[in-house]
């Protein structure tokens, strides 16, 4: 008889628990499976609200590789919304395009809708040789004990135009990553 008070009063707490107050983390470690073809990327960011913003990450697959770096600042807009625009560069190499050193242009917009799901926009450009403009919707499921791990979902619309190459292209990214 004991049995179904404790079992009620759990899962109160597992869902009380998806509202709890989670600590602020300053770093993301994130890795992704890329199948087409196989390959796969890994990053970094600084991502502490009101503070540097610092990321980096490589994506490599059969056919491409492209290294990329972003410096910008973390504006904390309110208590779950946070602005981060940043410059940087980034080395592409694939089979229709070589790239030297390239400008890249970013802003993010991050809202938490609760401490289990964040969602916002985002935007890159690579104007150099090639125009390369990425607009997307990443969206987040955080998890975890103090939810410092995440996937993050990427829909994206991606415009490149080259010399040789002009294509519009949906995309969809992911990541799993560690927020410490």
């Amino acid at each position: 008889m004991k049995i179904f008070p404790s079992i009620f009063a759990l899962s109160a707490l597992s869902i009380m628990s998806l509202f709890a107050e989670i600590p602020t983390y300053e770093h993301r470690i994130g890795f992704g499976p890329d199948f087409n073809p196989i390959g796969g990327s890994v990053g970094y960011e600084h991502v502490k609200p009101d503070s540097f913003y610092l990321g980096t990450s490589t994506k490599f697959n059969k056919n491409t590789q492209l290294y990329m770096i972003l410096v910008g600042y973390n504006f904390s807009l309110s208590e779950k919304d946070t602005l981060t625009p940043s410059v940087g560069g980034a080395i592409l190499h694939d089979k229709y395009f070589s790239s030297d050193w390239v400008p890249v242009v970013s802003v993010e917009y991050k809202h938490r809708i609760n401490d289990m799901f964040t969602i916002g926009g985002m935007a890159a450009s690579i104007p150099k040789d090639i125009f390369n403009l990425t607009v997307g919707i990443p969206f987040s499921i955080h998890f975890g004990k103090n939810r410092d791990w995440d996937v993050k979902i990427i829909p994206a619309y991606n415009r490149i135009e080259g010399k040789y190459l002009t294509s519009n292209a949906i995309s969809l990214g992911y990541s799993i990553g560690k927020r410490f």
